[in-house]
């Protein structure tokens, strides 16, 4: 799939940092195919959008939560301060967010992450069709909405890679 390589099959490669060099008819990033294939997995590798601003931060401690509200950015899309939120496939809306909204430049973070700590992002959950399904189904529309979110901090150890925005992996540097 990618340069992303996980011996483990209770892992479910979603998002492929290799897209960033691909055209937007050309990405192998993808969500689970099933609810089923989803449950399967003990842990994903999904995608996080941010600003160079915070990389020292990031490869030292790996991602947190803005618990404080202290990089909140107020443009309408509710957010938890809990959680990381995180992508299946490339959306420069969300880097171009983090560009805007923090200077920088933009920033690609390959995540592996365990399924157990994901939730639905309640962007994508529609309130009165979706709210009343299992919590397991409602993270798998959102993984097939191409987002949800990771509750606490994921650790440095995590990361597998680091990318500028044309696809330049730049750390770990393996």
């Amino acid at each position: 799939m990618s340069e992303i390589q996980n011996s483990d099959l209770n892992v479910l490669e979603c998002f492929d940092p290799l897209d960033l060099k691909r055209d937007f008819f050309n990405r192998y990033s993808r969500p689970p195919r099933s609810l089923d294939e989803m449950k399967n997995a003990r842990y994903l590798i999904l995608g996080h959008c941010t600003s160079s601003r915070f990389l020292e931060e990031i490869k030292r401690i790996g991602l947190v939560p803005d618990y404080r509200k202290e990089r909140g950015i107020n443009d309408g899309l509710q957010s938890d301060s809990d959680c990381i939120y995180l992508l299946v496939g490339l959306d420069k809306y969300f880097l171009n967010r983090a560009i805007l909204h923090h200077g920088g430049e933009g920033l690609v973070i390959c995540v592996k992450v365990e399924l157990g700590l994901l939730e639905a992002d309640e962007n994508t959950i529609i309130p009165s069709y979706h709210k009343h399904l299992p919590s397991e189904e409602q993270l798998y529309v959102s993984l097939c909405g191409n987002q949800c979110k990771h509750k606490g901090p994921i650790k440095a150890e995590q990361i597998l890679g680091i990318y500028l925005e044309e696809g330049t992996k730049i750390w770990p540097l393996i």
